[in-house]
């Protein structure tokens, strides 16, 4: 091994410690922002997620499967499309397979809802990478898709 091998294998811990940092301290700030972005709509993070993985299936979803989909325990998941539907965002029905099962659909206010946060969340990024050259917002993407 070369002497700069040597240099970098001693250094890579202190380097993937950097870097879990980084991302955390990242994440949380991000988080925070999504928070405060959302503040107005008295939306908790899950609600938000429930509702944004609506629009993306298209289609009804059951309660476990929103659960799944958002980590959410399913005593809590109840408790959260409980609020959802009496705010109007989304609606409960039969399904007709599955007759023990209720599906959950986003309402027209839901998908009024989320498209406006996206909008905004889309701004957001816009504004957090205008420092960015395009070289090193390319660079960056590919790393967190090496990451996945």
């Amino acid at each position: 091994m070369t002497p700069d091998a040597n240099n970098n294998q001693a250094a890579r811990p202190e380097l993937v410690e950097r870097l879990e940092r980084a991302i955390e301290v990242a994440a949380q700030s991000m988080r925070r922002d999504f928070l405060e972005m959302v503040r107005p709509y008295e939306l908790t993070m899950t609600q938000f997620a429930v509702l944004f993985t609506l629009r993306e299936r298209r289609e009804p979803a059951k309660i476990s499967e929103l659960g799944e989909a958002t980590l959410t325990p399913a005593s809590s998941m109840t408790h959260t499309i409980d609020r959802l539907e009496h705010r109007g965002y989304i609606e409960r029905s039969g399904d007709a397979h599955d007759r023990r099962a209720i599906l959950v659909s986003l309402t027209s206010a839901g998908l009024q809802l989320v498209d406006e946060i996206e909008r905004a969340h889309s701004q957001y990024f816009k504004e957090r990478s205008a420092g960015f050259t395009d070289d090193e917002l390319t660079l960056l993407i590919d790393l967190f898709e090496r990451m996945q």
